[in-house]
């Protein structure tokens, strides 16, 4: 089940403003805080596309607040994908940003988030069928990388879990039409947030 937002957009903003927000992860941010208390303490959840790592780290200290034991997990290949695909003038160099903030967050959390450094349909392969209960997809926003994403991920989803992107706008055409593909056009908006509950 996907709650209301327990914060409000310039609470999200606000958050750790050393954590850069090029992509404007707000809207994640708020899903998330709707979302995560709906998790399982124990339920693993992963977002695919991790960036500057800003919405990922607030997926994790929401966690943590709630004493989620579950792992949290990212996965980003940080190259050639990741400057294919952006729109902004953003120099891939976004893994050594990531490890400055897992090394400031190892000081302040018992068990930082976990990186996973390699391709999304790589990652997918290695989780079991309806292991998860979140996957959060904010990778390559072309059609058919999105297509295989969600077909990939889905099924590492349980069943009333949830699968859910980022950028359903009008600047990424691809991901209104692959989300409507792969989910039919049952799926719920929260801002530029799509999700749906397998």
């Amino acid at each position: 089940m996907i709650g209301p937002a327990t914060v409000t957009a310039e609470e999200a903003r606000a958050w750790r403003p050393e954590i850069p927000d090029v992509f404007n992860s707000a809207d994640i941010q708020l899903f998330y805080s709707g979302t995560i208390p709906q998790l399982g303490p124990m339920e693993p959840m992963v977002e695919v596309g991790v960036g500057y790592g800003r919405s990922l780290l607030w997926a994790h200290e929401l966690r943590r607040q709630r004493c989620h034991l579950g792992a949290t997990l990212g996965v980003d290949n940080f190259g050639e994908d990741f400057r294919r695909w952006s729109k902004v003038a953003v120099p891939c160099r976004c893994h050594l940003q990531w490890s400055a903030l897992v090394k400031r967050m190892a000081g302040t959390v018992d068990r930082p988030p976990l990186l996973m450094t390699c391709a999304s349909l790589e990652a997918a392969e290695l989780f079991e069928d309806g292991e998860l209960g979140l996957v959060m997809i904010d990778a390559s926003h072309e059609l058919p990388d999105l297509v295989a994403d969600i077909a990939a991920w889905r099924r590492k989803v349980r069943r009333g879990g949830i699968i859910a992107g980022h950028d359903w706008c009008d600047e990424w055409p691809g991901v209104r039409e692959a989300v409507v593909d792969q989910l039919g056009g049952s799926v719920q908006l929260f801002g530029t947030v799509w999700a749906f509950e397998l």
